[in-house]
């Protein structure tokens, strides 16, 4: 062991001539790299170099300072290698968890939503929030979710999760069959909410377009056959003048036609004048993104439409929002901004 006493001269000098392949140190060295100069209570410190092998630094009195116990280079190296290993590892965990669809729980867990227990690997972790639920309960939100976006199903007495499951999450839980549902309700919500759009006239057929005003013929992809714009209908191997005096001429020779063609324009008729007098009376609006007409027998203000999910103030019969969406307050109704009320007989809840 090697020591200087308070003029700095050393002693021991034996001990110190066996660590030839020791790194070499200064005291002054030592002091700077433990970061303890303030502790270490030495009136001098020799600036000469001192061998040394594995120590560490203490106090040895009033006016020594002793040397003892150092890492060596090897160490250091050693310690850093194996620091870049679990940096590897931990990466490459990272990684293969990207890459799964659906990420297993680690611990035993009860499902909140069939309070059925179950244990480690047997349910999802949802990526987003991170609650987790047994399989079957998470295939079943899918399935019977009405609505494009798929919440996370996590409901207690004081918080609902708003967390929306990812699409990946989605197709891995359910069959085909079911995927194919999910994105039929993806299709039909973005066609409620865009605007000039039209919907093939063949029965039952999926097919539809987004137009623009100078288009009067859409070919649907799905069935193949050619809509009519201007007429609203099909009628292929016919101009449209042709199709209309066809249709006349029906409606005039054919009783059942005629019938059926009269019945129309009554219900029809009679179905706008209820629907108007009831938006004049202040029980029923016009969706100001897709003109479907929405009631509200009770509630807040705040209202959905039920066919392009835009999000309604029931006062100010318009969009709740911006056109940034939810919490754009540059538009819609701007309730709560700056403390004031959209409307005077706004009640403040929405």
């Amino acid at each position: 062991m090697v020591s200087y006493n308070e003029d700095g001269e050393e002693e021991n000098a034996k001990e110190r001539d066996g660590n030839e392949e020791c790194r070499m140190k200064t005291a002054r060295d030592v002091k700077k790299e433990m970061g303890e100069t303030d502790n270490i209570k030495c009136a001098r410190v020799s600036p000469r170099p001192i061998q040394c092998d594995d120590t560490r630094v203490i106090s040895g009195g009033e006016d020594v300072l002793y040397i003892v116990s150092f890492h060596t280079v090897q160490a250091e190296v050693e310690e850093k290698n194996q620091g870049a290993q679990d940096n590897h590892q931990h990466y490459q965990q990272l990684v293969n968890l990207d890459n799964t669809d659906l990420v297993p729980n680690v611990e035993p867990f009860d499902c909140p939503v069939c309070l059925v227990p179950y244990e480690g690997r047997e349910g999802v972790v949802l990526r987003d929030c991170l609650h987790t639920f047994c399989r079957m309960c998470l295939a079943n939100t899918v399935a019977f979710n009405e609505e494009a976006e798929v919440k996370c199903p996590y409901r207690d007495a004081d918080y609902a999760c708003d967390s929306v499951l990812q699409e990946r999450e989605i197709k891995a839980l359910v069959a085909p069959a079911v995927y194919e549902q999910h994105l039929a309700k993806s299709v039909a919500q973005a066609e409620n909410k865009i605007g000039n759009t039209f919907h093939c006239k063949t029965a039952d057929c999926k097919g539809w377009c987004i137009f623009e005003d100078n288009v009067n013929e859409f070919r649907c992809p799905v069935c193949r056959r050619f809509n009519c714009l201007t007429c609203q209908a099909i009628h292929e191997g016919l101009n449209c003048r042709q199709y209309q005096e066809q249709v006349k001429q029906e409606s005039e020779t054919n009783a059942d036609a005629r019938r059926t063609k009269e019945m129309l324009e009554a219900t029809v008729s009679s179905s706008n004048l209820v629907l108007q007098e009831m938006v004049d009376r202040g029980e029923a609006m016009a969706c100001p993104t897709c003109q479907v007409v929405l009631m509200k027998k009770w509630g807040c203000d705040w209202l959905r439409c039920s066919m392009c999910k835009t999000e309604i103030c029931w006062v100010t019969r318009g969009p709740r929002w911006g056109p940034g969406g939810k919490g754009d307050t540059t538009g819609g109704c701007q309730c709560g901004v700056n403390g004031v009320k959209c409307h005077p007989r706004c009640n403040y809840c929405h």
